[in-house]
């Protein structure tokens, strides 16, 4: 990994909270290898939080695969095997596989542009949503389980994907011009207390409230 980023803030990034206890808050996660860190930037509240709705389900369950099959950095010392989901003699199975050989599978959203950059109202009836998918190399996997379809497993919230993705955001805005250097709509996205998604991110979350992994 590259030498890291800091800079210090001193109150909570989301809540603006001063004169509490104040931790770390790596812009991108440690989980994806983050080297950016504001140091003394979220409130003990905001950071619960957050782990707890965005980052867990985000790092957790949909780039969890991804994560591993790269050996991004973990705070957990016991990495087992994981499971692939594959339909075989018509069946649908768990299958377990080392680390080193998983295919690391992520599908990601394609998100309309944010209505704030368009300046205008989304339409009532918008495309279905479309989804990226990269995986490794599949072959020396399908030779050992003889798989015939892969199923890429547990549905996803594009709401949470989408505050995820806000979060980043806020936190290089916050590194790059400070907070009195622009205006943030996006605390309160992150933090759950507004349903603007789609006008400051680009997510649908009311017609699309989770989708396919």
């Amino acid at each position: 990994m590259g030498n890291s980023v800091t800079k210090r803030i001193g109150h909570c990034i989301y809540c603006g909270a001063e004169g509490v206890h104040l931790t770390d808050e790596h812009v991108i996660p440690y989980a994806l290898g983050g080297q950016i860190v504001l140091e003394e930037a979220t409130c003990d509240p905001c950071k619960d939080l957050i782990n707890e709705q965005i980052e867990t389900p985000v790092l957790g369950t949909l780039l969890k695969p991804y994560r591993a099959a790269r050996d991004y950095p973990s705070r957990k010392k016991h990495k087992p095997n994981l499971d692939i989901v594959i339909r075989r003699n018509g069946q649908i199975e768990s299958v377990p596989v080392p680390r080193q050989e998983h295919p690391g599978p992520v599908r990601l959203p394609h998100f309309p542009a944010p209505a704030l950059l368009l300046g205008r109202e989304y339409p009532q009836q918008w495309p279905a949503m479309r989804t990226a998918v990269w995986m490794a190399e599949l072959d020396h996997v399908h030779a050992q389980v003889n798989v015939e379809e892969w199923i890429m497993g547990k549905p996803f919230s594009l709401n949470v994907f989408a505050r995820f993705l806000a979060k980043v955001a806020h936190g290089m805005a916050v590194l790059q011009y400070g907070e009195e250097g622009y205006r943030s709509h996006l605390p309160g996205l992150i933090l759950g207390n507004g349903d603007e998604a789609e006008v400051l991110v680009g997510a649908l979350p009311q017609r699309y409230a989770s989708h396919s992994e």
